[in-house]
This record gives C-alpha cells, structure tokens and sequence, in this order.
C-alpha cells in the first residue's frame, strides 16, 4: 500500500511538471546569420564592394557571405570580431550590431555584469541609448539569448531612430584650406561661361582657389588669364570641394518659411523690368507654354494654379523639413544623413464640352463601321508621355547657418485624354545616410485619393531639394510622385439576332460611351488600371557625394506594387465599378446575370424609348437577399411613360420621366432616366 502511494504521489509530480513545462510554448530564437542579414534587409544597406573575404572562416562560397561583407563594410560589424554565425542570438550581440548601426558617442551607463560581455562599451552604450535596459541588480546578463520577436523589435527601435533623425543641437564647424583666397567681388561674371572681370590690382595667379561672396558665397578654381580693358579676364571652372575645406561638420533640421525664400518663377510673360526677378513672398501670374495660372508662396508652402482649355490643375508643396548631418576631414565623408519630409496635394480636372449633335453620326450604325468611324474620329490614347512643366526655382538659408543654402526646384507633370477628376495627397519622407563612403537610401509615404476617371490620366509633382554651401553642391534628393492610370476601352457589338461581337480599341472611354447613347447595338465598358507613381534620385551630377560615386535612383511605387484599387472592382460599366463584366449576348435570360453586389444596378441609367417601342430595364446587379420581385418601380410622369411591375417601359408621349426602382423595405433604390422620343417626327 505504501508502495503504491509513492507510485501515485510521482505520477502526480510528473504531471504538474508537465502541466508547467509542456504548456509553455518556447520562444523562438534566431541564428546570428539571420539576425545580421536582417539589419542589411531593414535597413537596405549597400552591396559589398570587396569580394575578399573580411573574415576567414566566411569565404564566398558560404551562402551568407554578401551579408557578412556588406554588414561588415558599413561597419555593423567590425574586422577585429571573431563571429560564428550559427550561434543563437544573445543580448551583447544584439546591442553590439545596434550600437554599431547608431554611429553615436551616447555616454555609457555603468553595469556591474559589463566584464563578462566581450562587448562591455557597447552593452552600456545600448542602455544609455534607451535600446535596452538593466535588471534590479543593475545587470545586463549579455550572454542571455534573445528571442526572435524581441530582437525585431529592438531593430525597429533602432531603425524608427536612425530614419528619422532628429538634431538636438545645431552645429557648424568649418575649417577652410590654408591657400584658399579671399577676393573682392568682380566687376562683371558671367555665370554660364564663368568668367569674371576684376581689377587689374586683384592679385591672381593661375591655379587659385578663390572666394567671393555677392548673393551669395562663391569658390572657384582659376584656369586663365587674359588682359581686359576694364581688368583682368579670369575664366574660372568649379572648385574642388576639397580645395575649399579641410574639414566641415553640419547638423541641422528646420520647417522651411516659403515666406523667407528667393522664389525664381520660371515665366513666358514680360515683365515690366524684363527680367525673372528673385522675390520673396510670392503671387505671380505666370504662362508656360499653351498654360496660363499664377503661383502663390507663403510661410506655410507653395502653391499653383493652371489652366489650359478644359484641363485645371493645382498644386501645393507645404510642410517641408529637411533635416541634414555632415561631417568631413581630409575628403572623406565619414558621416552623412540628409532626409527630406513634405506633404503635397494635386488635383486635376477635366470636363469637356459634350458635342450632342456629332455623336448622332453614330446611332445608325452597326457593328464594325461603329468601331472604324470612332477610330477615324478620335486620336488613339497609347502615347502618355503628356506635358512636364517646370514652375520655379527656390533658395532658403538655413536660419542658423547662414552660409548653408537649401535649394529646390519644382515641376508639374501632367497628361490626361477625357473627362478625368482626381484629388491625390501624399505625405512624404525620403533620406539617404553615407557612411564609410557609402551609401542607403530609405523612404516612407502616406497616400490617399479620390477620383473620378473616365479616361488615361497621369499626374505627378517633381521636387528636388539639396543642401549647398555657396556654389557647391552638398547633396540632393529628387522625389517625383502622383499618380497614373489607363482605361481600356471594350465595344460589345450586337447583332439582329442577339449574338455579342467583344472588341477592345484605341479610344477613350468617356468618347466611345457618349458616342453609343443612342444606338442600342453598341454597349460600352473599360478596365481601370490606376496606380501611384514614386520614383527617387538622390545625388545627381554636381554633387560632392556624386563626384565619389555615391549616387543612386530607384522606383519606390509602380503598376505592381502601388495599385490603387486593391479590391476587385476594377470594371467599368454605366460609371459604376463592377468585379466583372455582364454584358452577355441578349439572349440569355435576365435571371441567369444578375450579380451580388451592395445596390441596385442598373445596365443604362439613361434610357431612350421611341413611341412606337417598348423598353425593358435591365438589372445587373442586386444586394444580398434581394430577388428581381422585391423591387418596386414608380413613374415621375405617368403623362410620358408608364412602367409596370417587371419594368417595362411604355411610352405615351414625347418628353422625360424619372423611373425609381427601389425595395419593397425602401433599403435600396436607383433611377432611370427616360427620354421618349418621336423617330417619324
């Protein structure tokens, strides 16, 4: 008996330790090849340039030697650690990589365990820095091993901080080249052939690197020199940026005042003094080509209105901030970050005038001459490369570094073939970090729309900002944003006998619609294909980080990843988005179509009846539940047509009635417009 109740007061043991241990689920951990290959994926950081290995033990045929090199190049990792990449993930190795992404010289918070981390700057670096934190015992236990879910949210701290760094201080901190010149502005410069006049007491020899400051700071290299009747003729070419500054450090951020710019407005119209004057606040007409509008600029953005014929545009730059860090000894770039964030707003319109009287042509005719009279009417739509206009240049000194300049320039890219409406905002920010002479870019946007498009559409706003110091060029970044769409136009030919002929053609939707109003053999439809459009530059040509190859442009939004209409109603019938579509050969029964959709839908919402013909209306489409005998139809007029309870239309004379057709439970509704006309008349 005694045996038994130590038998049973085991089982019992073993059950609570099983009840304990079984039913925790364990953390999964991750491999440090997989955590170091994520930091490079996050962050998006360079390809390696070396293909010799950094560590010995991680030649290139080991699957994760790209990782490894860029990792290690960028310097998350550093050539004098010994790695083992199959090892889990532990505390010290996780705020080694981190710390070492942050680039900071934090202070260091002292922990009693730092002694056995082989990392024990780094380990109290990551808890000054808020990336970890330390136990009662003021311990930082390094060797503890760090679950996956933890370990991304400790990259997602990191990144969110790199990202969007924010200055704490500003600094500006310029040490110019001992040999640099300092000169008195010249009598004449010609700033496109670059060659300036000075007085013939000027001392200046071939080679110089010289300095000037009128509008603004100016350094320039001498090539030649010539005698002039008013002085000197110098033919100057850009300086070397290195010829200019032995070392130079910038950091700082601010919401650019448009009120305190230097706004160049690019114009066609004479101005009184003939001239494009810089100004300050803004409001000018300007005319661009076959456009004609005005440009406003306040404290709060820039703005644009348009107009040519039936098209309408604005546009609106507002919020922008830059934010920029820059540091350099001895030509290298060893630490550098410039990020953009700006909101925008576009709208564009269209309405064309209907041309009722030209579109009767086509209500007599049938099949394949329909299709070649609106062929032969109406200009294909394939090419959509539309109209870039350039707007304005504009100049803003950072408020607290006066020889720091942020420069942008404006454009507006617009096409449109039809009756189009769309309202876009976007919020933007778009940055690039250099370090150890290298480069990765990151961007973030926010995006919304409305619209109404009865045909191709293409709009973006074009925005390039840098960073200079005088005529030297820093960094730049070029965004252009907006949105694209096209609309594939589909003709359903009917014959006498109800058969359905499906053709797609060249003409835009709105035109081919209007254009079969009136011929009951023709029903129109399309496809949408609307998407946003992103595309990014940073650091073109002239720039001191493009001259050492640190350039780079990218699609960010595209016909595959940035799709606008992410549900499946993306088909076109009546004005009204369809999943797919109805339109079936007249022979098959009403019944057999109708579609499951959140309304009443209609085939035509205008419907023409002559006098000697009966109508039916035809429903496409009804809500959940909702059978074709659930729905009412009411007449506005009974004095010009009647309609009975399965909607056929009667005519009684010549004028217009409102059909209603709603549910018994008045739930749902929707209107036909009826026109009875008079064909013998």
């Amino acid at each position: 008996m005694h045996q038994i109740s130590k038998n049973i007061i085991k089982m019992l043991v073993c059950a609570i330790l099983l009840s304990i241990t079984g039913c925790t689920k364990q953390k999964e951990t991750i491999l440090l090849k997989d955590w170091l290959e994520l930091i490079v994926t996050e962050m998006n950081l360079p390809q390696a340039t070396s293909s010799k290995p950094i560590y010995l033990n991680i030649d290139s045929n080991n699957p994760y030697f790209e990782i490894v090199q860029s990792a290690s190049e960028w310097g998350v990792i550093e050539k004098n650690v010994s790695i083992d990449l199959d090892s889990k993930l532990t505390k010290e190795w996780a705020a080694y990589t981190l710390v070492n992404l942050m680039s900071t010289e934090d202070s260091i918070t002292k922990i009693k365990d730092s002694n056995k981390s082989i990392f024990p700057d780094h380990i109290a670096k990551s808890v000054s820095l808020g990336i970890f934190s330390l136990d009662k015992r003021t311990c930082f236990s390094p060797q503890t091993v760090l679950s996956k879910e933890e370990a991304i949210l400790k990259l997602d701290l990191v990144k969110n901080y790199i990202n969007n760094y924010e200055v704490k201080e500003p600094i500006y901190e310029a040490s110019f080249d001992d040999e640099l010149i300092d000169v008195d502005v010249p009598i004449e410069f010609n700033k496109d052939t670059k060659t300036a006049i000075f007085k013939d007491s000027q001392s200046i020899d071939v080679d110089d690197v010289i300095h000037w400051k009128d509008d603004e700071d100016k350094y320039y290299k001498v090539k030649e020199i010539n005698d002039n009747e008013l002085g000197k003729e110098v033919k100057l070419e850009e300086a070397d940026y290195n010829d200019v500054y032995n070392s130079f450090e910038i950091n700082d951020s601010f919401e650019v005042d448009f009120s305190e710019a230097e706004i160049e407005v690019y114009n066609n119209i004479e101005l009184n003094d003939n001239s494009l004057k810089t100004v300050n606040v803004v409001s000018r007409e300007l005319k661009i080509g076959d456009f004609e509008g005005v440009v406003n600029a306040d404290s709060n953005g820039i703005s644009l209105k348009l107009n040519k014929g039936d098209l309408k545009t604005e546009a609106k730059i507002y919020k922008v901030k830059p934010t920029v860090r820059w540091k350099t000894t001895d030509g290298n770039i060893n630490d550098a970050y410039f990020k953009v964030s700006f909101n925008s707003t576009e709208l564009i319109k269209v309405e064309p005038k209907k041309q009722s009287n030209y579109y009767l042509d086509f209500k007599n005719l049938k099949g394949n001459d329909f299709i070649k009279s609106l062929l032969n009417s109406f200009k294909s739509s394939e090419n959509m490369d539309g109209t870039t206009i350039p707007i304005c240049q504009i100049k803003v000194p950072f408020p607290n570094m006066p020889l720091l300049t942020l420069t942008m320039q404006l454009k507006l890219h617009i096409y449109t073939s039809g009756k189009v409406e769309l309202v876009l905002v976007n919020n933007h920010d778009v940055g690039i970090e250099i370090k150890n002479n290298k480069l990765r870019t990151f961007s973030n946007s926010e995006r919304d729309a409305d619209f109404i498009m009865k045909a191709s559409t293409a709009t973006t706003v074009g925005l390039t900002t840098g960073v200079s110091t005088g005529n030297l060029a820093l960094m730049d970044i070029f965004v252009k944003g907006g949105i694209r769409g096209y609309i594939d136009t589909v003709v359903h030919l009917y014959d006498s006998l109800g058969n359905k002929e499906e053709k797609h053609i060249p003409v835009e939707l709105d035109k081919a619609d209007e254009a079969s109003i009136n011929n009951d053999d023709v029903k129109v439809c399309g496809n949408i294909n609307l998407h946003w459009v992103l595309d990014v530059g940073v650091n073109s040509g002239k720039t001191v980080a493009a001259k050492i190859g640190l350039t780079k442009t990218w699609n960010v939004l595209n016909e595959t990843n940035g799709k606008l209409i992410l549900n499946k109603k993306t088909h076109i019938e009546n004005w009204q988005f369809m999943e797919k579509c109805t339109r079936n050969s007249r022979k098959t029964s009403q019944t057999d179509q109708i579609l499951v959709s959140d309304k009443i839908t209609l085939e035509k919402i205008n419907l023409i009846v002559d006098l000697s013909e009966n109508k039916k209306i035809r429903i496409i489409s009804l809500p959940k539940n909702i059978k074709l005998s659930d729905l009412v139809f009411t007449t506005s007029d009974s004095s010009v047509c009647e309609v009975n309870k399965d909607g056929l239309v009667t005519p009684v004379k010549r004028g217009s009635a409102i059909i209603t057709i709603k549910t018994k439970d008045n739930k749902y509704n929707v209107n036909c417009n009826v026109l009875v006309t008079n064909k013998k008349k």
